[in-house]
């Protein structure tokens, strides 16, 4: 019985996996792209299960390990402004949609490649002025993602919608997510670019607040070194504060 026990926990295993991860899938209206396509390729993406990030202060926190270099390597996604883009985490041997986020925020920035070619784009090592244009956070008082899992939502992937009025250009689009800790400096980060085209006619008002990678928040932040009680995820998280600038809508 202990054996088929096993077995069967090894089976669920196999189905669905809460771990280490990259966002190597980046989804277009629907259409999730084959992985590392439009994404930077990080130094550790050969690895299984690739190690969070804990240093807030390093460059690799900005796209992944070593991922400021890999920029001519990687296609650019056209994207018109307002359409609904996605990531998926993944590990790095796993089938797509067998990875399920940490327990913690979600985040995704844009920043401007300051020279407007492709070329330009791919050789940038991003640093820049990052503002930020979605985030997620808990759905209960008590739960990151339990109404996702009692309503038998996706916990594969993440979607959200590029500002309508958002000003045409070569971008990042830096996805991030945190599992925040109650013990300093173990709060786990993972982050991604990718490299993108957007279009449209812009008009809105001026995207910010802007932030730099690193440098936006430090492992004090009390959405990064979070209490106990946000930890054992019983109840508080409906107070939880959101590291990193306001979301710009437009």
């Amino acid at each position: 019985m202990a054996f088929l026990s096993l077995i069967f926990v090894a089976c669920l295993g196999v189905q669905s996996v809460v771990a280490h991860y990259h966002f190597n899938y980046l989804m277009i209206n629907g259409t999730f792209h084959p992985k590392w396509r439009y994404v930077r390729v990080p130094q550790d993406q050969e690895q299984y299960l690739p190690y969070p990030l804990y240093d807030l202060a390093s460059l690799d926190y900005r796209c992944g390990r070593n991922a400021t270099v890999t920029g001519p390597g990687t296609d650019i996604a056209t994207i018109v402004a307002g359409e609904v883009v996605g990531v998926r985490p993944s590990l790095t041997n796993n089938r797509p949609g067998t990875t399920f986020f940490h327990d913690g925020p979600l985040f995704a920035y844009l920043s401007k490649s300051p020279t407007q070619t492709r070329e330009g784009l791919q050789n940038w090592d991003g640093d820049g002025n990052y503002f930020k244009i979605a985030q997620r956070g808990p759905d209960t008082d008590n739960g990151w993602f339990t109404n996702t899992y009692k309503y038998n939502l996706t916990t594969d992937s993440w979607n959200f919608t590029i500002p309508s009025t958002t000003p045409p250009g070569l971008y990042l689009l830096r996805a991030e997510s945190i599992y925040p800790k109650a013990e300093f400096n173990r709060t786990q980060f993972y982050a991604s670019c990718a490299q993108v085209q957007i279009l449209g006619p812009g008009g809105g008002t001026e995207p910010g607040p802007t932030v730099k990678f690193p440098g936006a928040f430090d492992n004090f932040h009390e959405g990064v070194l979070i209490t106990q009680e946000l930890a054992t995820g019983k109840k508080g998280l409906d107070n939880y504060k959101f590291p990193g600038p306001t979301v710009w809508t437009g």
